[in-house]
């Protein structure tokens, strides 16, 4: 997901992720800095990976990914 707004600062993308990080202050809106966290742990949870790039003024983008599994299932009927 690639957005073209204020971007995200160097100082800051280091610390998205953590927990109770919100840098919502800093453009006058409410924020539990849960949401990102969140993310990421189920990302982790199921093998997968969550990953931002973002320029200051320029854009943000996250990039969500998660491992492929095939499922075989087997069915011995009468």
């Amino acid at each position: 997901v690639k957005d073209y707004g204020a971007g995200i600062s160097k100082e800051d993308i280091g610390k998205i992720f953590n927990k109770y990080y919100s840098a919502a202050k800093k453009f006058r809106k409410i924020g539990t800095g849960l949401g990102l966290y969140l993310a990421f742990q189920i990302m982790k949870a199921h093998g997968g990976d969550l990953t931002v790039e973002s320029i200051e003024g320029e854009y943000t983008e996250f990039c969500i990914k998660l491992p492929v599994s095939v499922v075989t299932t087997m069915y011995y009927g009468e």
